[in-house]
């Protein structure tokens, strides 16, 4: 206030009445009038916190006569729960420090209350050997409920919500970020971020975005990935300073909202882009080679004799085959992803399955390139005969195509399934490849085709209540093995 307390006064004078002996009278003058007018409530005590005085904002602001101030008087506008507070404030202004604003209620005679903040310090010259000690209250019920507002509205967001001092310690922790955090939030208060059990790595960017936002008063957005248990989950966190009635920031916020869907949807948005540039791709290489092979064999039956014309028939027919395999298993393929196909379950031979798949697939296997192993023994399955014939069709063409001979195939009855594995003597599936087989449109740097036999197949399989898998082959090679759940066989009455 920068007023010159050593002035004696009535009881009750709210005047600023002047001893000639505090300075000028000019001096006296300006310091009555800041003491008059002052649109903050004054109080002068003694150095036992009894009151010589009070000014009129300190009686418009508490509702208590100047006269009813004096001694002890001005406590009776102080909350009980409060009193402790103020007088601790004034006991400090008393020995030569300063105290404050500290924040209390003041109880109206009307009935209500209203919240200010106290602040002390001593008066006289020299401030260490104080004469008196000055205490100045300023009306804060206002920004009281509107920070309780907004609590409220923090309190039930379901972004976690941390409010931060100028020291970068935590004043107000919301039920989202307890969640987060995994304790309560009492527990976070005066804590910094560097105790909130984060990794290392995350801690030194937020608690650099939180200290420029104190220095520069500007915000900013991150997005990282935080351990939630033995999971992982992505927050979007908004960094956002918060600035008192002088412009100065004093608080900072940080509002962290769960984007983990978020970010999976977009990921899958990007897997399926780029899986539709694989197909383009793919489709546009496939179509195109038998399509050129059927192009130049028709155009030259025309122009080569008749002994050769077989050969070119023979090409058109492979390619033309090459083509409606191609086909079929995209329009499957979308048939299974749409729930369109629903697999006609009947009692199948496994050997039957077999020989159909191996008719099916269309390969001419030399001698000794396809071995067929299979247990004599094995009880019927239930199985759309033509749905399991077309995985393992599959199978073979991706052993023949992307293996070395020879092609065994084997089977085995227990545990429930009937298995039967297609293995080969090639290189076996890359590592680049191991995690991701199924997938469609997936398919290794420099091998044929388009991705869809492995991902038809195991839709397929699954489709009738099977699995699909790719195991570990001893000998080398790829290997997958198509389990059918076994079903007891119904007695048929005589």
């Amino acid at each position: 206030m920068g007023l010159r307390i050593g002035m004696k006064r009535p009881v009750g004078d709210v005047t600023g009445t002047a001893d000639p002996d505090a300075g000028s009278a000019g001096g006296d003058a300006v310091a009555a009038a800041l003491w008059r007018d002052a649109p903050l409530g004054v109080l002068e005590l003694d150095l036992h916190g009894r009151c010589r005085g009070v000014n009129p904002a300190w009686s418009g602001l508490t509702g208590m006569p100047a006269d009813r101030c004096t001694g002890d008087g001005w406590m009776r506008c102080v909350h009980p729960d409060d009193r402790a507070l103020a007088r601790s404030a004034v006991a400090a202004a008393a020995g030569g420090g300063h105290a404050g604003p500290v924040p209390l209620r003041l109880v109206l005679r009307t009935g209500g209350t209203r919240w200010a903040e106290l602040t002390a310090r001593p008066a006289g010259d020299p401030p260490a050997a104080p004469a008196a000690v000055l205490a100045m209250l300023v009306d804060v019920t206002g920004r009281v409920r509107r920070e309780a507002e907004l609590a409220a509205i923090a309190e039930h967001s379901p972004d976690a919500v941390l409010r931060l001092d100028a020291n970068r310690r935590i004043v107000f922790a919301n039920a989202a970020q307890a969640r987060l955090a995994g304790f309560p939030p009492s527990a976070h208060a005066g804590r910094t971020v560097w105790e909130l059990g984060l990794p290392e790595d995350l801690v030194v960017v937020l608690d650099a975005a939180l200290g420029r936002a104190l220095r520069t008063g500007v915000g900013e957005d991150l997005e990282f990935p935080v351990p939630v248990g033995s999971d992982s989950r992505w927050l979007h966190a908004r960094v956002v300073p918060e600035a008192d009635g002088e412009g100065a920031v004093r608080h900072v916020l940080l509002v962290s909202r769960d984007v983990t869907e978020r970010r999976e949807a977009e990921d899958a948005l990007r897997a399926r882009d780029a899986m539709q540039s694989a197909l383009v791709r793919g489709v546009s290489h496939e179509f195109r080679a038998p399509l050129a092979a059927i192009s130049a064999a028709a155009g030259a039956l025309e122009r080569v004799p008749e002994a050769e014309r077989r050969e070119l028939l023979h090409a058109v027919t492979e390619e033309t085959a090459r083509l409606e395999r191609l086909v079929a298993n995209l329009l499957d393929l979308s048939r299974l992803e749409g729930g369109a196909l629903v697999p006609r379950l009947d009692w199948c031979a496994v050997d039957d399955l077999v020989t159909g798949a191996r008719r099916a697939s269309g390969l001419a296997f030399g001698p000794g390139e396809l071995v067929v192993a299979l247990d004599a023994e094995h009880p019927l399955v239930q199985a759309d005969q033509v749905l399991t014939e077309r995985i393992l069709s599959n199978l073979l063409r991706n052993a023949v195509i992307h293996g070395a001979p020879p092609v065994r195939v084997t089977s085995r009855a227990g545990d429930g399934v009937v298995e039967l594995a297609v293995e080969d003597a090639g290189a076996g599936l890359p590592r680049e490849l191991r995690s991701t087989a199924f997938a469609p449109f997936v398919q290794g740097e420099g091998r044929p085709g388009i991705g869809v036999g492995l991902a038809l197949s195991r839709g397929l399989a699954e489709a009738q209540g099977g699995t699909l898998v790719a195991t570990p082959n001893p000998g080398g090679g790829a290997r997958f093995v198509l389990s059918l759940p076994l079903v007891p066989v119904p007695e048929v009455p005589e």
